[in-house]
């Protein structure tokens, strides 16, 4: 993205939240922006589990970490749930609202 399009359009997000909300605002020019959705769930459970450098949590401790989708977000996490999580081991379990239709692996330990 043009960097001046972009300055534009962080300030027209930024005029919809107020001074104390807390927002991340995701912008990218990938062809196909549902492609990194996989990272961006990995890199979330592992800020939560390890904070590195910004305590998202301010300090809070986990017991558990869970990843929670509805409609489209529940199908990509069930693509996930089977297929990444095995290998990343990033969430202790998935909570799937309205995925039709979509399984998770019974073999695995979330």
């Amino acid at each position: 993205m043009d960097q001046a399009l972009t300055k534009q359009k962080i300030k027209e997000l930024r005029a919809l939240v107020g001074d104390g909300d807390r927002v991340a605002i995701v912008l990218q020019d990938d062809p196909d922006p549902d492609a990194m959705s996989y990272d961006i769930f990995s890199q979330v459970g592992q800020a939560i589990r390890q904070p590195g450098g910004i305590d998202v949590l301010h300090g809070l401790k986990t017991k558990r970490i869970l990843a929670v989708g509805e409609s489209q977000s529940a199908s990509r996490l069930a693509t996930y749930a089977n297929s990444i999580q095995p290998l990343a081991n990033v969430y202790d379990g998935f909570l799937l609202l309205s995925a039709v239709g979509r399984k998770i692996r019974t073999d695995l330990a979330v």
